[in-house]
């Protein structure tokens, strides 16, 4: 059994009226599905979990606002003992936020793989290249999140890739022919309720 932490990390908006709680499934998939193969799961959803965490930040053109817990309040609910620590990134400008988060982690916990998934490394795999992070999904998670944890070989992980190891022909992850194989999201691990 491995211990994985996913962290869907802080959000950007336009202006604190734009404020959503983020209902990440893609996380809650990951999670329910990794759980069915023993596997130990644990979900900080940092939107959700400090609504009322606002800081405001000068842009270049514009001012917005990065929503949720700061990277140190994240780092305080990561479990000693994961044995690998994921970063969700459904959207492309999440790029500064999950590069400043991983290196974060890293400083505290320098020897546990970081993995990013979602859109943006799905979508432009090369911008979201940060030292700190080791392993990038490049399509649907469940499976090669899987086949990590189980030790697999990660050259024969489809849409799996090291920091250091990016091929030209990038492929996409395994994904289900049949999705009743997926377990329902662990809704009750996204924290889509608590609002503080």
């Amino acid at each position: 059994m491995k211990k994985i932490t996913l962290i869907n990390p802080p959000w950007f908006f336009a202006h604190p009226r734009d404020i959503i709680i983020p209902n990440n499934l893609g996380i809650g998939y990951i999670a329910s599905y990794l759980e069915s193969k023993s596997h130990k799961v644990t979900i900080i959803q940092s939107v959700a979990e400090a609504t009322k965490n606002i800081r405001k930040i000068k842009g270049r053109y514009q001012s917005y606002y990065q929503v949720g817990l700061d990277y140190a309040q994240i780092i305080n609910k990561i479990p000693e003992d994961s044995d690998l620590i994921g970063i969700s990134a459904p959207f492309t400008n999440h790029s500064r936020i999950v590069k400043e988060l991983a290196v974060v982690i890293k400083s505290r916990f320098a020897n546990t793989p970081i993995i990013l998934g979602g859109a943006y490394p799905s979508l432009i795999l090369k911008d979201a290249l940060c030292k700190e992070i080791d392993f990038y999904v490049v399509g649907e998670g469940e499976k090669a999140l899987r086949d990590l944890v189980q030790g697999k070989d990660i050259k024969e992980i489809k849409g799996l890739f090291a920091y250091n190891i990016i091929p030209e022909n990038i492929k996409q992850a395994e994904i289900f022919d049949n999705l009743d194989e997926l377990p329902f999201p662990k809704r009750d691990k996204l924290n889509i309720t608590s609002i503080s």
